[in-house]
């Protein structure tokens, strides 16, 4: 058994299966597509280094897009897209 589904009761597996496993797919696909190393370093360390480190570093494009989407986008479309992204059923918008 993978750490993924470690934590998870038969009850919310039955419930949520279908949502879990596309979130899951959907993060391994994300980890591939993640920023070079030394991009993350280069955050890490400034935000070590710094007297006065920003609250947030994003790094890598989809981090950006995300955080321009979260402001300009009220939450129950981004609730929708995301579910649209992750190809659930509309049940889980609810």
């Amino acid at each position: 058994m993978d750490p993924w589904d470690a934590g998870w009761n038969p009850e919310l597996k039955t419930i949520y299966q279908e949502a879990f496993t596309r979130v899951k797919e959907r993060d391994t696909q994300a980890g591939q597509n993640a920023p070079a190393p030394g991009i993350v370093v280069r955050a890490v360390v400034h935000a070590l280094r710094s007297r006065f480190p920003k609250t947030r570093y994003l790094v890598g494009k989809d981090a950006k897009v995300n955080a321009l989407l979260a402001t300009a986008l009220p939450d129950r479309l981004q609730d929708w897209l995301l579910t649209r992204i992750l190809k659930l059923p509309p049940r889980f918008l609810r």
